[in-house]
């Protein structure tokens, strides 16, 4: 067997729903954010920064941003000789930014 052959197996197929996909600008970057339920809770993907985080359920902004800042990372800072939240001081307000737009627009999705 050479190595593009793997064996796999899929276990089972699941269906996902509460698709949602939003835009959100703040501080000069964009995210493109789709998110919704799959069959173990809740997800969050940014395609355009190739991430993806598991979220709460949407409306826990705190567990969320937590989730969302973790995902963000941290960068290697050459200068400093360390590594610092990718988007320094602004990295916990902006993860809290984009977990309540989450929220914001799941309720609005409720609403509807």
């Amino acid at each position: 067997m050479s190595r593009n052959d793997v064996e796999y197996k899929i276990g089972r197929s699941y269906d996902v729903t509460a698709i949602n996909e939003i835009s959100v600008s703040m501080r000069g970057f964009s995210f493109t954010c789709i998110y919704g339920q799959h069959v173990n809770g809740y997800y969050l993907a940014i395609p355009n920064w190739e991430w993806s985080c598991e979220l709460a359920v949407l409306t826990d902004v705190l567990w969320n941003s937590e989730s969302i800042e973790k995902m963000f990372g941290k960068v290697y800072d050459e200068d400093e000789k360390e590594w610092i939240p990718r988007f320094g001081e602004y990295t916990e307000p902006m993860s809290v930014a984009l977990a309540r737009a989450i929220k914001e627009d799941y309720l609005m999705q409720e609403e509807q």
